[in-house]
C-alpha cells in the first residue's frame, strides 16, 4: 500500500503578540510555516495586516513579499490533497510537468485524457492500459509519466510498468533505481514484492522499472510469469499503465497487447508516418487489443 507523504497533522504555533492566537493564522498559514516558507514572526505580521486591512492570509503574505506565488499555489493544492512539487524537487525530470505547479492551462489536456479514460475505459474489472507507438519512445515515456501522475493526483493508486525491455527509461524520469525490475521478475531472478518502487515525493504513485538489460526480451515477455505479474498488481492498484517498445521494431508490444485489452498510440508531428500507424493498428487487432485513440504530439 502506498503511503501519503503529506502529514495531515499540523502543529500549533504561538505568535508574538497577545492578540495573535494560533487559531487566527488559518490552515494556509500553518501549512506555509510547516513547509518552511513562512516564519512565526512573519505570520504574525500577516495576521495584523489582515486585522487592519482585510484580505486572505496567503494573498497578504505574498503581497508583503514573504512568499512567492508558487509557494501559495503549492499549499493551496495541499489543502485538497493534490500532490505537487516545486521545480527541481524530488529528482523528477522537468518533462513531468504534471508534478509541478498546479495551475497550468497546458495540463488540462492530460486531465481531459484522464477523464475520458475514467469514463469510457478504466473500471474495477479493467485496470490495464498499454501505451505504444511506432517511434518516439522517449516522448511516449514522458506522456505515460504525466498521465500516471494525473491519475495519482485524482486519488487513484497508480502503477507504471516499464515493459519496454529494450530501452525503457521511466526510472530515469522519476529518479529511481533500475537495478531490478520487470526483466528480473520474468526471468525468475526476483520476487515481485521487492520490485515495486513508490514515487515517495508523490502520493498514490509507484513504478515497476525495466530491470536488467536482457538479450531476449520477446522470450521473456512470452513466459507465463507476465500474466501472473499483471494479475498480481491489479489487487493493489486502481490503474496500471504499461509502457511497451515500438510496435513495428519488434513484436514485444504485440505480446503485451494480447494481455492488455486497450491501447493508446502516441504519434509525433512530422515524424510518425500514416502507413506505420496503419500497420500498428493491424498488429493490435491481431492481438485482439482495442486501439482507444491516438495522442498526437507536436514536434519540439
Amino acid at each position: 500500500m502506498l503511503m501519503a507523504i503529506h502529514d495531515s497533522t499540523v502543529a500549533t504555533y504561538t505568535l508574538v503578540g497577545a492578540h495573535d492566537g494560533p487559531d487566527q493564522i488559518g490552515r494556509v498559514g500553518h501549512l506555509l510555516i510547516a513547509a518552511g516558507k513562512l516564519t512565526e514572526q512573519q505570520a504574525g505580521q500577516v495576521v495584523r495586516h489582515q486585522q487592519e486591512q482585510g484580505g486572505k492570509f496567503g494573498e497578504v503574505a505574498q503581497a508583503l513579499g514573504f512568499i512567492t506565488a508558487a509557494d501559495l499555489e503549492r499549499v493551496l493544492a495541499q489543502q485538497f490533497a493534490y500532490s505537487v512539487l516545486t521545480p527541481g524537487e524530488g529528482g523528477l525530470d522537468p518533462s513531468l510537468y504534471m508534478a509541478f505547479t498546479p495551475f497550468d492551462p497546458d495540463k488540462e489536456k492530460i486531465k481531459g485524457l484522464r477523464s475520458q479514460l475514467q469514463l469510457n475505459w478504466l473500471t474495477a474489472q479493467n485496470k490495464r492500459l498499454l501505451l505504444t507507438g511506432v517511434d518516439s519512445s522517449v516522448e511516449r515515456a514522458q506522456l505515460l509519466g504525466n498521465l500516471a501522475i494525473a491519475f495519482a493526483q485524482a486519488g487513484k493508486r497508480t502503477l507504471m510498468i516499464d515493459a519496454n525491455l529494450r530501452d525503457g527509461a521511466l526510472h530515469q524520469l522519476f529518479g529511481l533505481s533500475n537495478a531490478r525490475g520487470v526483466a528480473d521478475y520474468l526471468a525468475g531472478r526476483a520476487q515481485l514484492g521487492g520490485l515495486v518502487q513508490p514515487v515517495t515525493v508523490l502520493e498514490n504513485l509507484a513504478l515497476l522499472s525495466r530491470g536488467a538489460e536482457a538479450p531476449n526480451p520477446q522470450e521473456l515477455l512470452s513466459l507465463p510469469t507476465l500474466p501472473r505479474l499483471l494479475e498480481a498488481v491489479e489487487s493493489a492498484f486502481d490503474v496500471v499503465l504499461i509502457s511497451g517498445a515500438d510496435l513495428l521494431d519488434a513484436y514485444d508490444s504485440q505480446i503485451l497487447a494480447a494481455l492488455v485489452p486497450g491501447a493508446l498510440c502516441v504519434a509525433t508531428e512530422r515524424r510518425t508516418r500514416l502507413k506505420a500507424l496503419k500497420a500498428m493498428q493491424q498488429r493490435l487487432q491481431l492481438a485482439q487489443c482495442t486501439l482507444l485513440g491516438c495522442i498526437y504530439q507536436h514536434a519540439r
